[in-house]
């Protein structure tokens, strides 16, 4: 089973994240938000994407070992993410994502 993106339906989170961070650059102001920038160190910004991937990449193979019907490494990475994005963006206490990935993990064991 392929997941089909609607390209249209990707576009208003990206356009309200864009939002929001045009919205947040302006109250600072542009100037104070490179400076802020400047005073990143990127190494660490790396180190913490590479590890916060790492860790998905982990859950999803957890995943793979612990159900028994075996849908692709892809399929299972995309539902983790999909569960990820719904539990960041419902008031759930982050448990929003967990019937969202329960409900894509059956269609894909079907």
């Amino acid at each position: 089973m392929e997941m089909k993106i609607d390209k249209r339906k990707l576009a208003v989170p990206v356009l309200i994240g864009l939002g929001v961070f045009g919205l947040f650059t302006h109250e600072i102001g542009f100037e104070e938000f490179r400076v802020l920038l400047s005073g990143v160190d990127l190494v660490l910004v790396l180190l913490a994407i590479l590890f916060n991937i790492g860790t998905i990449i982990f859950f999803t193979l957890s995943w793979r070992v612990l159900i028994a019907e075996k849908p692709s490494f892809p399929r299972l990475f995309q539902i983790y993410l999909v569960g990820v994005l719904v539990s960041n963006i419902t008031p759930s206490l982050g448990a929003g994502g967990e019937p969202v990935k329960a409900l894509l993990l059956g269609n894909a064991t079907d």
